[in-house]
């Protein structure tokens, strides 16, 4: 075979690979967009157990944003509402992720506790949300294993929003530190 046939029959089957890439891509971009989501999702988890939140937050936004189909997509969301309820003591923000998982992805196996978190953030919303995200704080110092910064955080939220949503449980959790002087299981 002659140089020129063999360059005309590489150009040819390198159109055909490209060809049957392309095809791929467009006949199955569910599988990219899964890989890519599968791969955001562990960066996203390392982030969060390295306890960089911020980081952890915009890679769940970009799954959310880019990769909504994705199978991992109802967890990012999960995730999401959990750093900002839990970590960034942002309510507002949690309820908007809750609401958008409840209405993007109803068959979830994730639906029905996202929607009991989101009553409980509904039902406790008042005074723009500030006893709500100082209860949140005293939860999770609990959670921490600090009992007086959980105290403290509840003691002052009874005394400055005496009419709170939240004041009966963060009595009820007020009087098991008192009794317990311990951490209580959350």
């Amino acid at each position: 075979m002659t140089d020129s046939a063999w360059g005309r029959w590489m150009l040819l089957f390198t159109l055909m690979d490209l060809g049957f890439v392309g095809y791929q891509s467009v006949v199955r971009p569910d599988r990219t967009a899964r890989t890519r989501a599968a791969a955001l999702y562990g960066t996203a988890d390392r982030y969060e157990k390295a306890e960089r939140f911020d980081d952890a937050v915009r890679v769940y936004e970009s799954i959310l944003e880019g990769c909504a189909t994705a199978p991992t997509a109802p967890r990012a969301a999960w995730s999401l509402a959990q750093i900002q309820t839990r970590k960034r003591f942002r309510p507002d923000e949690a309820r908007v992720t809750l609401r958008n998982l409840l209405e993007a992805y109803p068959q979830s196996d994730l639906a029905p506790q996202a929607a009991s978190n989101l009553a409980f953030l509904e039902s406790h919303a008042d005074h723009e949300d500030e006893p709500l995200r100082r209860w949140l704080r005293a939860s999770e110092a609990n959670r921490a294993g600090n009992s007086s910064a959980a105290t403290e955080i509840l003691t002052s939220l009874l005394r400055d929003y005496p009419d709170a949503a939240i004041r009966p449980q963060a009595e009820k959790i007020l009087a098991q530190l008192a009794r317990n002087g311990s951490r209580i299981p959350q």
